[in-house]
C-alpha cells in the first residue's frame, strides 16, 4: 500500500494568516521564489533592509520540544531557501552584523488587502459627522483629502 502523508497540524489563525499572506503578495505582485521551503510566504510588510538575496518571510512552524507547531513565525529566507528564524543566526551565517541606518523610519504602509476593496488612488473625504472626542475629530480632519 502506498504511504499516506501525515497532515501537519495548523492552527486556525495560521490558516487565516497564510491566506492573508498569499493575497497580500498577489496585491503587490510579489512572487514566492520556487526554491523556498513549503509553507513559507514573503512578508511584504517587513521593511528593515537585508543583504542582497535575503528576504523577510513568514513560515509555518513544525512540532518541536517547544510546542505543537502549526503557527506562523517571522523568518529570513535566502538563496536556495536557506532559512533562519533569528536575525543573530543570519548575521552569524553571513559573518557580519546587519546594520540599520540611524535615520531609517518605518514607512507608513496600508495593509495591501485594503487595495482589494478600495482603489490605490481613492481619496478620503471628511463628512460632517463629529466624534465625541476632539482628538478623533482632529485626526479625521488631518486625513481629509489624502489617498
Amino acid at each position: 500500500a502506498p504511504a499516506v502523508a501525515k497532515k501537519r497540524y495548523v492552527t486556525k489563525k495560521a490558516e487565516q494568516d497564510m491566506e492573508v499572506m498569499k493575497v497580500m503578495a498577489e496585491v503587490v505582485d510579489v512572487k514566492t521564489p520556487k526554491d523556498w521551503p513549503a509553507d513559507t510566504f514573503p512578508n511584504v510588510r517587513a521593511f528593515a533592509p537585508l543583504p542582497e538575496g535575503w528576504h523577510h518571510a513568514k513560515r509555518l512552524t513544525n512540532k518541536s520540544g517547544r510546542g505543537s507547531g502549526g503557527i506562523m513565525r517571522h523568518c529570513y529566507v535566502g538563496p536556495e531557501g536557506k532559512t533562519f528564524w533569528h536575525k543573530k543566526d543570519l548575521e552569524k551565517h553571513l559573518g557580519f552584523k546587519i546594520e540599520s541606518p540611524d535615520d531609517v523610519q518605518r514607512p507608513r504602509m496600508a495593509c495591501p488587502l485594503i487595495f482589494t476593496e478600495y482603489p490605490k488612488d481613492a481619496v478620503l473625504t471628511r463628512t460632517e459627522k463629529q466624534a465625541k472626542t476632539e482628538y478623533i475629530n482632529k485626526r479625521c480632519n488631518l486625513v481629509n483629502g489624502l489617498t
